[in-house]
């Protein structure tokens, strides 16, 4: 019958889809970096709504990863990333480095656009 083409609108708050993991188990839009890397929901920080857990990362720098919504950015703005991590070691919190390539190496989040 007919067709339309309308601009895309964008939201310049949500720029990572599902980044607040709103759906209860459900990590649509997330993806991995990295081989064998596993993702689940679990319970978010300080017992309250959902966060997202990586597992068997077979590099220490594998992790959870996103593409970012580029529709709202202009060339040359730049971006800052804020999440609460916790990082650990056989079920139990540990410290990590972002500044090391040793076995205390926090995960890397990867966020790449298409």
């Amino acid at each position: 019958d007919s067709a339309s083409i309308k601009p895309v609108t964008c939201d310049p708050d949500m720029l990572l889809k599902n980044g607040k993991l709103e759906d209860a188990g459900v990590s649509k839009y997330w993806d991995t970096w990295g081989g064998e890397v596993g993702l689940d929901i679990v319970t978010g920080y300080g017992g309250s709504g959902n966060a997202l857990k990586a597992f068997k990362r077979p590099h220490l720098s594998h992790g959870p990863a996103q593409i970012i919504d580029m529709d709202c950015i202009n060339a040359g703005e730049r971006l800052a990333f804020q999440a609460k991590i916790k990082f650990e070691s056989s079920g139990a919190t540990a410290v990590c480095n972002p500044y090391t390539w040793g076995s205390d190496r926090c995960s890397d989040f990867f966020m790449y656009t298409y």
